[in-house]
């Protein structure tokens, strides 16, 4: 399997799909591969973003401490046609 670490894209850079843009590539080779992927997000807008990619959450729970929402997600590799 594949995990996402970390993606960020400036703030006021958001929304013009600069962020699908840098994970197309990535995804794609997973999905060459046959491997899912993975990540972890604490940020809900993030789930549609992901979401739009296909991943799917797979848990949401609330940090122990501070009690911040964390989503797990993950995207099945997508066989080209």
């Amino acid at each position: 399997h594949w995990y996402l670490m970390a993606l960020g894209v400036a703030p006021g850079r958001q929304g013009r799909g600069i962020g699908a843009r840098l994970l197309s590539p990535i995804l794609r080779r997973a999905s060459d591969e046959g491997l899912p992927c993975y990540l972890e997000t604490q940020t809900e807008r993030n789930v549609t973003f992901y979401g739009k990619l296909g991943f799917e959450v797979l848990l949401e729970e609330r940090e122990p401490v501070g009690g911040l929402p964390l989503w797990f997600m993950a995207r099945q590799p997508v066989r080209a046609e």
